[in-house]
């Protein structure tokens, strides 16, 4: 119960100190003298950041569609189904004619 009080102690404080500085945001930018100044100086701030932000955003899309696009997929289809992009819902089928693979590790032995 005691790191409970202790806690809600240090949230108040926290609140506080919150209050205090939304005060003097407040007073710093409602000046009479300055404060028509101050606001147009911090809104061109925030819409210069928010620019920047766009505009690395648009970079970064570009390089990933740039990288994304180039030459061939990487990424081919495991099943042997039709191309238009529909699932004949049997997944990969072997032909009739094909043989077992045989292994690497085992010598070549002919087949009786």
């Amino acid at each position: 119960m005691n790191e409970r009080k202790r806690s809600s102690r240090g949230m108040g404080r926290f609140w506080v100190a919150a209050a205090a500085v939304g005060g003097a945001v407040v007073a710093f930018l409602a000046d009479p003298a300055r404060g028509r100044a101050r606001r147009q100086a911090a809104m061109e701030r925030l819409r210069t950041g928010v620019d920047a932000v766009a505009d690395r955003t648009q970079q970064w899309q570009r390089a990933i569609v740039a990288r994304t696009s180039r030459g061939t997929p990487k990424m081919t289809s495991l099943t042997s189904g039709p191309s238009d992009g529909g699932s004949s819902g049997d997944g990969p089928q072997a032909s009739a004619t094909s043989q077992p693979t045989r292994s690497t590790s085992e010598p070549n032995r002919p087949e009786s």
